[in-house]
């Protein structure tokens, strides 16, 4: 080789080495970093936390229900899918609706019944649900990405994984690396926008989840899901941003060829102050329901026993709030007037039914009969409206007429 050639190479070498050292024109792993951090004015720009199902379900969460087998976990995962695709509230609870996908792993041969079964018992078409008959294995990213892209094409924002362990293809649920797979094929589901709700068998020794502990520590809601002769009993374990819903009572019931979930409420602890309450509130809510301080007028309640009792009505789905804005106008649940109806007095009002125009005296939670019974008549709410203008009150220390 020739002087010139030795030099030519050289070059040639030196020109390649200095390629490699320029800077690429995508973004180091530093500057990724710095690009994301966040002052005080990022924190406060960070989109908020929106319910999904209202106290259930927050949107692009990571939500796992876990239960023993035959428990109820595929008729509550399908349940909450139906309303949300429908819009429907779920069990009293508002929901906001979009196309869900179902990866029905364990098999879809009864899905037909089952949905038509809600669709009958809801009086509802269902429209917008994409269910998958095949298991997926989600320890591998790769088809994690493939759900992610086709819940973005049919534009879903809840997609269910029903089980985990169909969808555990070959992995050891106790294994930190095996877990710790299948929470980042979740997260990859998410970010592409729906919230991913996972069902799962509990632990032999009950208590939890099956399996390694970092799928508790990844979920952002936990819902234990028990039956006991046909009656479903849903209980958060967990609400990492928000408190803890109530526990929802449910009943299994037949529907055509296969069953429902329905509303349950169990009216054996329905006495006393609460009974008062409640049976006050069907004599005097109508259609836009009534505000919480008529309603307590009108039971002559002392007010702490009234917040109780109304506490309790709510957290048993006895009464719920209609309004839908922040001053809460309240109304009995339909499957609340139906456990109780052996208990309620015969007379209680119902919704259209008149009463006289002038409210008559009101004493120790009673009307009392005194007005004329030749007075023009008017429905429940224009007594409710003469309430919400002229509130009863002489001072004393419950509002009570003397």
């Amino acid at each position: 080789m020739t002087v010139a050639e030795e030099f030519d190479a050289d070059a040639a070498v030196a020109e390649l080495v200095a390629g490699l050292n320029v800077p690429k024109a995508a973004p180091s792993r530093v500057e990724f970093l710095l690009e994301r951090l966040l002052d005080r004015d990022g924190l406060a720009n960070l989109p908020k936390p929106e319910w999904q199902v209202k106290s259930w379900f927050q949107t692009g969460s990571l939500v796992v229900t876990y239960g023993k087998p035959g428990h109820g976990k595929t008729f509550f995962g399908l349940d909450v899918a139906c309303s949300i695709t429908t819009g429907s509230t779920w069990h009293y609870n508002a929901t906001q609706a979009g196309p869900c996908l179902y990866i029905a792993a364990e098999g879809a041969s009864m899905f037909d019944a089952r949905v038509s079964a809600w669709e009958t018992y809801n009086n509802t078409r269902v429209s917008g649900l994409y269910v998958l008959p095949y298991a997926v294995n989600l320890l591998d990213a790769e088809w994690a990405e493939a759900i992610a892209e086709v819940a973005s094409r049919i534009g879903a924002v809840h997609v269910t994984i029903d089980t985990l362990n169909r969808c555990f293809v070959g992995g050891d649920e106790n294994s930190a690396r095996d877990m710790g797979s299948f929470v980042a094929s979740c997260d990859i589901i998410r970010h592409a926008g729906p919230t991913v709700h996972v069902l799962h068998h509990d632990s032999r020794a009950g208590g939890g989840p099956r399996g390694h502990s970092s799928l508790d520590g990844a979920a952002d809601t936990i819902i234990a899901v028990s039956a006991d002769n046909g009656i479903v009993t849903l209980r958060q374990t967990k609400q990492k941003d928000a408190e803890e819903a109530p526990q929802l009572l449910l009943r299994l019931t037949g529907e055509g060829n296969s069953a429902v979930l329905a509303d349950y409420i169990d009216s054996g602890n329905l006495d006393g102050p609460r009974l008062e309450a409640f049976s006050t509130l069907c004599e005097i809510a109508d259609e836009n329901g009534v505000a919480s301080g008529v309603w307590e007028r009108a039971t002559g309640l002392a007010e702490r026993t009234f917040h109780r009792s109304r506490k309790w009505l709510l957290e048993h789905d006895f009464c719920h709030d209609i309004s839908g804005s922040k001053t809460p106008r309240y109304a009995p649940t339909e499957a609340g007037r139906q456990s109780s109806a052996n208990q309620l007095p015969s007379t209680a009002t119902t919704v259209g039914e008149v009463l006289p125009a002038t409210p008559p005296l009101f004493r120790g939670g009673r009307w009392q009969d005194s007005h004329d019974p030749t007075e023009e008549t008017a429905p429940v709410a224009r007594l409710v409206d003469m309430f919400d203008a002229a509130p009863i009150d002489d001072g004393g220390p419950d509002g009570r007429v003397a």
